[in-house]
C-alpha cells in the first residue's frame, strides 16, 4: 500500500515536471508591449529590428469561440503606398485553441521598416461554437511598423 502511494506520487511529480524538461514557457501577455484586441482574438507582440530584417514574436488568445482550429497568419511589411516589402507565414500549433487559451507565433520580415510603413496581419481560422455551429473566418488589421 505504502509503495503504491509513493509510486503514484513519484509518477505525478514526473508528469508535472515534463513541461519544464521540454522547455515549455507559459505565455505572459505583460511581456508583449503591442496589443490588438478584437471580439474574437487578441494579439500581443514585440518587435526586434536589425539592419535588414524585423522579427515579430507574439501570441494569440481565443476570446470568443469554444474551439479555434487550423489557424494561420500572414504578416506583411507594406510601405506608405501599400506596396508589399516583405512577407512571412505562420501556422499555429496546437491546431486546436480552446477559449481563453494562448498560442505563440514568430515571423521574420526580411526588410527594415521605415517611417510610414505598416505591418499587416492577416489571419484565418475555423471556429466551433456550440450554439452557432462551425464557421470559417478571415480578418486583418494594420499597425504602424515604426512608432
Amino acid at each position: 500500500m505504502k509503495t503504491g502511494i509513493v509510486a503514484l506520487l513519484l509518477m505525478v511529480a514526473v508528469w508535472s515536471a515534463g513541461c519544464a524538461h521540454n522547455g515549455y514557457q507559459a505565455i505572459k501577455p505583460a511581456d508583449y508591449p503591442a496589443l490588438h484586441q478584437m471580439f474574437d482574438v487578441t494579439f500581443g507582440w514585440k518587435k526586434t529590428v536589425t539592419d535588414n530584417a524585423m522579427t515579430i514574436d507574439g501570441y494569440v488568445r481565443n476570446n470568443r469561440y469554444f474551439i479555434i482550429s487550423e489557424m494561420d497568419m500572414t504578416v506583411s511589411l507594406v510601405d506608405s503606398n501599400g506596396k508589399e516589402k516583405a512577407r512571412d507565414n505562420f501556422i499555429f500549433i496546437p491546431h486546436r485553441l480552446p477559449m481563453d487559451d494562448f498560442s505563440w507565433f514568430s515571423v521574420t520580415l526580411k526588410a527594415r521598416p521605415q517611417p510610414g510603413d505598416m505591418i499587416r496581419f492577416l489571419y484565418r481560422y475555423d471556429a466551433l461554437d456550440g450554439k452557432d455551429g462551425a464557421l470559417n473566418w478571415r480578418n486583418s488589421f494594420d499597425v504602424l511598423a515604426v512608432e
